[in-house]
């Protein structure tokens, strides 16, 4: 019987130290995950213009944000040049009628969002014309923004205006940027200015465009740089497109089909222009959309452009040409 107990004893024994190291190990295991969480948690930070916020404005905390992050914008009319490079951050407005983003676009290198990944919603993004003269650079500036550009031109840009909202960087490759409940304006060029990305994904969601300038609602083209080419999804639905003074309501233009795939989706889509030419020149496929082909040739894609297509979910439209049977 003493044999008995003390083996009993002695498997009770051991067994207490295995348990603690068990209950040790997944205890440690817990914190590490637990730490790992709140490691990678992204932050949110508030913009407000009375200080009851993190920021001031919002280009500080797109400063001070880190990729993932997203700031949430009070009420208030925020004349700022908002620039997003080399990261994610989303922009949340908490009413677009009450959250306005605003810059003077008169030079084609600012715009009051300059953005290529994450979310936009609840803003109004107005590019305006104050009257004030286009910017005078120095020989040194104009040297340095020429190093800057790979297949342009500051003697080309400067004969542009700015857009509303920029997408054009090399950062959206294999990303996606959204905008959702927005209302986009511009007095000079086009409202948004679109220079696409391989493998990445564009959608704008119940958004209002308004052209008051000489450019229309949406321009967009493929890059010419192999390594960031490829298909590309962009997608509009419930939107309305407005054009005051160019015929257009889009301009697109196909530089590299050979490389690029544009799939277009348009749902439930309102088009108006109140300049459109009824008479189609030159035997285009639309008298609302402006096409560029760098072949110099009317091709076989959506309103003749080479490597764009509609994809069949596309319908709802206002504009035929935006619908995939009509």
């Amino acid at each position: 019987m003493k044999t008995k107990i003390d083996k009993r004893l002695t498997n009770k024994t051991l067994l207490i130290p295995i348990l603690i190291i068990i209950v040790g190990l997944l205890s440690t295991q817990t914190l590490k995950t637990t730490y790992a969480k709140e490691q990678t948690l992204p932050n949110e930070y508030i913009i407000a213009q009375d200080g009851s916020g993190d920021f001031l404005t919002i280009q500080e905390g797109v400063d001070a944000a880190e990729d993932g992050d997203t700031l949430i914008i009070q009420k208030g009319i925020y004349n700022e040049e908002v620039t997003i490079k080399n990261k994610e951050v989303n922009l949340i407005g908490v009413d677009k009628n009450f959250c306005t983003i605003q810059y003077n676009t008169l030079s084609y290198r600012h715009a009051p969002l300059t953005i290529a990944a994450g979310k936009v919603e609840n803003l109004t993004l107005r590019g305006t014309s104050t009257g004030a003269a286009a910017e005078t650079l120095t020989e040194e500036e104009i040297a340095q923004i020429n190093a800057e550009l790979v297949t342009d031109t500051w003697e080309r840009q400067k004969n542009y205006k700015g857009y509303a909202v920029h997408i054009d960087q090399n950062y959206l490759y294999e990303r996606q940027l959204s905008f959702k409940n927005c209302r986009i304006v511009s007095s000079n060029s086009h409202c948004v200015g679109i220079g696409t990305r391989g493998s990445s994904a564009i959608t704008f969601e119940a958004c209002d465009f308004i052209s008051t300038g000489e450019g229309s609602c949406i321009y967009l083209h493929d890059p010419t740089t192999s390594e960031v080419c490829g298909p590309v999804d962009f997608r509009m639905t419930d939107c309305k497109l407005t054009s005051y003074v160019s015929p257009y309501v889009m301009n697109m233009q196909s530089l590299m089909p050979e490389e690029n795939l544009i799939a277009l989706t348009f749902q439930n889509v309102t088009v108006y222009s109140k300049n459109v030419k009824k008479v189609n020149p030159e035997g285009r496929k639309s008298c609302y959309i402006e096409v560029y082909n760098a072949s110099g040739d009317l091709g076989e894609g959506w309103c003749g452009l080479n490597g764009y297509y509609l994809t069949a979910e596309s319908a709802g439209n206002t504009l035929d040409e935006m619908n995939a049977y009509y």
